[in-house]
């Protein structure tokens, strides 16, 4: 059951890998990209701004609710541009660009974590390319330098975990998981993850605690729903058969209501006994 599921799925949060072919996953639904490929589009961004927007503007102190913060080493109150909507702040995927260019405008006011993180976040763009031409060996490189400028993060233990799975050392992912979710427990991408393990060795239960955590964070993740609907956990409704995005979840007691309304209505005895035949 679980390995009809699509390897692009399997792999969306993961960031890297093949298929069991031995071919690059290229397949990246933008809805839900990974948090260095992420963070290579906006260091991209912040590069190519027009000189008056590099200019350092002024900060504002926000407490974002977004997940991402801690997925980086990073407290929840973070540091803002007062020119730009502060919803993004609280956006996942989280606007990187922004706090970054908000650290830089901290200038010698900066401090710990703020200091470390933006001389880890050089690395970044070469991470994403790495994973992205699945350079494992030099994905292991960067994150050892990520690692020494800005350490302890969730998003290092990550990035380890997926490349344990790529090597089939599969309890050792788990364990990088588990241990990456103790510094970020909210993090959808590591639950996501972890739900895959769980699902591709038979731990049904296991792996729907683990989807749902995810949909805690983002109630909208398709890969958790996917998961949870491959593991029977939810039906998938198609309102348009032709078309995938047209999909809605809905858990077995509703869908049970749903099946049980439309036999109602469209039994021509609905409000009567049903005929007895001879």
């Amino acid at each position: 059951m679980w390995a009809a599921m699509k390897p692009s799925t399997l792999t969306a949060f993961g960031g890297f890998g093949r298929t069991a072919s031995g071919k690059h996953l290229r397949e990246r639904p933008t809805d839900r990209r990974v948090p260095a490929r992420r963070s290579l589009t906006s260091l991209r961004a912040l590069a190519n701004l027009h000189p008056l927007q590099k200019m350092n503007p002024p900060i504002t102190w926000i407490e974002s609710t977004s997940w991402e913060p801690a997925f980086f080493g990073l407290p929840q109150r973070i540091p803002w541009p007062s020119d730009t909507d502060p919803a993004g702040a609280n956006r996942a995927p989280f606007e990187m660009e922004h706090m970054l260019r908000a650290i830089k405008s901290l200038g010698s006011e900066a401090v710990e974590p703020w200091i470390s993180f933006s001389k880890a976040a050089v690395h970044l763009e070469d991470l994403a390319e790495a994973i992205e031409d699945s350079d494992l060996v030099q994905v292991n490189g960067i994150l050892d330098e990520f690692e020494s400028a800005h350490p302890g993060t969730a998003f290092v233990l990550f990035h380890r975990g997926n490349l344990a799975r790529l090597e089939g050392r599969e309890d050792d992912a788990a364990k990088l998981f588990r241990e990456a979710l103790e510094r970020a427990p909210r993090s959808a991408p590591i639950w996501n993850n972890l739900g895959v393990l769980h699902a591709m060795k038979g731990e049904r239960d296991e792996a729907i605690a683990a989807f749902h955590k995810t949909l805690e964070a983002m109630p909208q993740d398709r890969t958790a729903l996917e998961g949870l609907a491959q593991l029977r956990a939810l039906v998938k409704l198609l309102r348009n058969p032709q078309d995938p995005n047209s999909a809605t979840y809905v858990d077995l007691p509703t869908f049970d209501k749903i099946v049980a309304s439309q036999l109602e209505q469209a039994a021509p005895w609905s409000d009567q006994r049903p005929p007895v035949h001879a």
